[in-house]
């Protein structure tokens, strides 16, 4: 498993861009470069550096502590980051940090101040810089069928919808074929954000194996009476004069897969990072 220590020279830092950072960087540690200690040189596989700019975009203390490291970070899986106020020649000074170094560093540089900094900024960065960190992946081909094997055998999930600031989780049986999921609902509040955001999150756990499953896509609302809804109860098996004639409108809902993201803790005894990724 991929662990990450971010390294970072001033402690104004720490809340508003490093904290969130660790966040989202997987399994993390950070430290000041002056609490830096030698054994961290081999306990983590990714190290993120930064710091802040000054005015010119500048940043020294970062500079000095890659100069001075120069020989083991050379080895090393990394990323710099800082936050400047003036980007560009910010991220041009640790541009030319890496090359010193004889590799491509990927470099992120968030604007602004040491009184603001905006939020969505920091994550979308670490968001990137989560991207580039060391992982022995698995054949996507093989990821995607622990996916299916686990949608075809479990007969219920969890359905996340959001839209703006109102967010639903519900569960729902359902049906995996071919890259969809389909189910039907009776009317709901999981439509208030299906009709507003499409984009969709699915999830569920197995046991005894422990194995994880998330699952993003988009939805598609079939609506009674359409030659859509009479195709969904007809792949699926079910009676579609019937459903016609209920009481209430059973509305269809099919979710094209996009990105599955697989998770079995044994992974790590075969040296492959416990969640893996594939795409339908």
């Amino acid at each position: 498993m991929t662990r990450t220590l971010i390294v970072f020279d001033n402690p104004e830092l720490l809340d508003t861009v490093v904290k969130p950072m660790s966040l989202i960087l997987g399994p993390s540690k950070y430290c000041l470069m002056s609490e830096f200690k030698e054994t961290y040189k081999e306990a983590y596989q990714f190290f993120v550096i930064g710091g802040s700019a000054d005015t010119s975009g500048k940043t020294g203390v970062v500079d000095s502590f890659i100069s001075a490291n120069r020989q083991w970070l050379g080895e090393k899986q990394l990323a710099f980051f800082t936050r400047a106020e003036n980007p560009v020649p910010a991220a041009a000074g640790l541009a030319e940090a890496s090359r010193a170094l004889g590799q491509s560093v990927p470099v992120e540089v968030v604007p602004g101040t040491a009184g603001h900094v905006d939020m969505s900024q920091v994550v979308e960065a670490a968001m990137r810089l989560r991207a580039t960190r060391p992982q022995k992946r698995m054949d996507p081909a093989e990821v995607k069928k622990r996916i299916e094997a686990i949608l075809n055998k479990e007969l219920y999930l969890i359905l996340g919808t959001a839209s703006g600031a109102r967010v639903r989780a519900t569960t729902i049986g359902y049906t995996y074929k071919d890259g969809y999921i389909y189910f039907f609902a009776e009317g709901s509040e999981k439509y208030a954000n299906l009709l507003l955001n499409p984009h969709v999150s699915l999830a569920l756990y197995t046991f005894p194996e422990k194995e994880g499953v998330q699952v993003s896509g988009t939805a598609s609302i079939l609506y009674p009476g359409s030659k859509e809804y009479e195709e969904m109860c007809r792949l699926l098996g079910r009676d579609h004069k019937r459903y016609m004639g209920l009481s209430f409108l059973l509305n269809g809902i099919a979710i094209k897969l996009h990105k599955g993201e697989y998770y079995l803790g044994t992974l790590g005894k075969e040296g492959y990072e416990t969640k893996q990724v594939c795409y339908f």
